[in-house]
């Protein structure tokens, strides 16, 4: 008997919702320095860290956004 092997839709979506620090800077227009600070000195950004890389989810960089409004 076969089995067909389906990827979840919304896994692949959520995968697209994760980004490198580089990326980050640039869509917030700040250098690398200040997110990396953000992420590992002030705690202020959570992180996941894959291997040895970090990256950073969209509802996280949301979250953050919404906290820093004056």
């Amino acid at each position: 008997m076969r089995y067909a092997i389906k990827k979840p839709e919304a896994q692949a979506t959520h995968l697209t919702d994760i980004y490198t620090i580089n990326e980050v800077a640039e869509m917030l227009k700040v250098s690398k320095r200040t997110i990396e600070r953000l992420m590992y000195e002030t705690r202020k950004l959570p992180y996941l860290k894959i291997g040895r890389t970090a990256r950073i989810r969209k509802r996280d960089i949301q979250r953050f956004l919404d906290q820093a409004v004056i």
